[in-house]
């Protein structure tokens, strides 16, 4: 029997697998939309106009379930909707925000001095700085603390390589959603997938992004296959998908994840919210952002609809704590 290492799945299937991964398998209970969605419902993408949110809202999401960790950073950013208000904030105070969340000095300190390190070297095009070991092993030793890298130079640094508390999650989801918008390059899903557009697809940062958190890889994976390829979140080959993969990706599905990161697309019985719950149960016990559940999903809608709403309502909350 083939062992898989963790599963994704989708309302948009009718059915669930008619195999089971062990109980000791991770499994994710992941929304995979048919690919002609405008969304694939992260919370990183209502954001991603807004590169100093989205690094504020991957703290929170860390460890921490989405549907626990977003309500609390809408919270924090409608008490301070700038990043000069919030390096201005007590401590305190927002650890009294945050404290159900766990690790609450920690999270706040690290909050305050991301806003305060953005205020005084924010990411501007052309000014990179070292990231130790990101997203390679020795990446950055060739680069000083402190130096600016320019455009033109070979080594690998960041334009946020200079903001403290930066981790992989964090990186991994600014270059997918934000890093195109810095360097002056189209940004978002393009509306209409015209041999051009899936052209320029090719060209932007997320085709580089070799993300280690299970909803970045699904979102991944959900990307290049709306550009007709299945992709290899290990080694980032990809391969022209078949008549049959786009076929079954197109409705939504199951998504099982080998240990090699080979993909398969599942057929199933039963459907419903509590098939659905079943099969998160399984692989919970871990916790964190292994855990069973979705961490940075907007929701968990059970429609392109709801999903859409969804969205829209986070887009409403994100837009009103700006204001």
């Amino acid at each position: 029997m083939e062992s898989y290492s963790q599963m994704i799945v989708s309302p948009f299937f009718a059915k669930l697998p008619p195999k089971k991964p062990k109980a000791s398998d991770k499994v994710s209970c992941i929304p995979f939309p048919p690919l002609q969605s405008t969304s694939f419902g992260l919370v990183q993408e209502q954001l991603s106009h807004d590169p100093f949110r989205l690094l504020i809202a991957v703290i929170f999401l860390n460890k921490t379930r989405g549907s626990v960790a977003l309500p609390v950073f809408y919270e924090l950013m409608e008490r301070y909707p700038t990043p000069a208000d919030l390096a201005a904030a007590n401590q305190e105070d927002v650890v009294e925000i945050i404290q159900h969340l766990g690790l609450q000095n920690q999270r706040a300190k690290k909050c305050i001095n991301l806003a305060k390190a953005w205020l005084e070297r924010p990411p501007e095009k052309g000014k990179r700085y070292r990231v130790l070991h990101y997203p390679k092993k020795d990446d950055g030793k060739d680069v000083s603390l402190g130096d600016i890298v320019g455009e033109e130079d070979k080594r690998v640094a960041w334009e946020i390589g200079q903001l403290p508390g930066i981790g992989v999650y964090a990186i991994d989801s600014w270059r997918i959603f934000c890093r195109d918008k810095l360097r002056g390059l189209p940004t978002g899903l393009p509306k209409e997938l015209t041999s051009e557009a899936k052209k320029e697809e090719l060209q932007k940062e997320w085709t580089r992004v070799l993300a280690g958190d299970k909803e970045l890889r699904a979102y991944l994976r959900w990307r290049w296959l709306r550009n007709g390829w299945v992709w290899d979140p290990v080694s980032g080959e990809r391969k022209k998908a078949d008549e049959g993969e786009l076929a079954k990706a197109d409705k939504g599905g199951v998504i099982y994840e080998g240990n090699a990161g080979d993909m398969v697309v599942g057929n199933a019985k039963g459907e419903g919210p509590d098939a659905v719950k079943a099969e998160r149960e399984v692989g919970e016990e871990d916790g964190g952002r292994e855990s069973g559940e979705s961490e940075n999903m907007i929701a968990e809608p059970k429609t392109g609809d709801a999903r859409q709403n969804a969205g829209e309502e986070a887009e409403a909350m994100t837009a009103k704590a700006a204001t």
